[in-house]
């Protein structure tokens, strides 16, 4: 059902994470997907995702048909009861729908959930910009990659003001903020897959496993032991 090769299809697909974590992305972004999350991905939008760690998910095709009136982009939700509810009825085999009346009357439930959902989740934008997107791959990676936009502006032939600019212009964030989001990501994966502290801080480019604690407690409010499995 993962396909880590870019791909795409005629139908939607809303892909609902149960358990463990989820990476994808279009060739715009990338995203990280955990536990009680879901995407929904329009037609024709080309794709990837993959998982390193034990990872449960339910996945629902919608034709272009019953796409029509859903979000034309990529869209992260937090998956509420009532999808999962109707998703879980929808892929129940066991429990075959009695009749396509009903079947039709879930799924337009389902569409009505998914279009009235508020966007939530890590999105990492990709750049366009040549000098930007050579930046941001060797970031992605190796994420304990720390050099600063000024040393990137000499290696790629433009000044630092411009890749700023261009950076916050093409993501919508800085440099700084997107790195931490890279770092981040990253670090939740880790941690998911039993990673230590010492292993994900020498990973990441802290200079120790406490550093490595202090900002991850920073950026969200909890300790990574919070966000290990079991």
């Amino acid at each position: 059902m993962l396909e880590e090769q870019p791909h795409r299809h005629a139908a939607g697909q809303f892909v609902l994470v149960k358990r463990g974590h989820l990476v994808g992305g279009t060739e715009m972004s990338q995203w990280l997907l955990q536990s009680g999350m879901a995407v929904w991905i329009p037609p024709w939008q080309s794709h990837w995702g993959r998982t390193r760690d034990d990872v449960e998910i339910a996945a629902l095709y919608l034709s272009e048909e019953q796409s029509r009136d859903m979000p034309a982009h990529v869209m992260l939700m937090r998956a509420t009861s009532l999808m999962l509810a109707l998703v879980d009825r929808l892929l129940d085999t066991k429990r075959k729908l009695p009749s396509p009346r009903l079947k039709r009357n879930i799924l337009e439930l389902l569409r009505e959930e998914i279009a009235g959902s508020e966007p939530d989740g890590w999105i990492l934008p990709l750049p366009s910009d040549r000098r930007l997107q050579s930046i941001a791959n060797a970031l992605l990676s190796n994420p304990s990659d720390r050099r600063t936009l000024s040393s990137w502006a000499s290696e790629v032939g433009a000044t630092e003001r411009t890749l700023a600019r261009l950076f916050k212009r093409e993501t919508g964030m800085s440099f700084r903020d997107w790195c931490h989001t890279l770092r981040l990501r990253e670090a939740v994966q880790g941690l998911s897959a039993g990673m230590s502290n010492t292993e994900l801080g020498e990973t990441l480019g802290f200079s120790s496993a406490d550093c490595f604690v202090h900002w991850f407690v920073k950026m969200t409010g909890a300790s990574p032991k919070n966000r290990r499995p079991g």
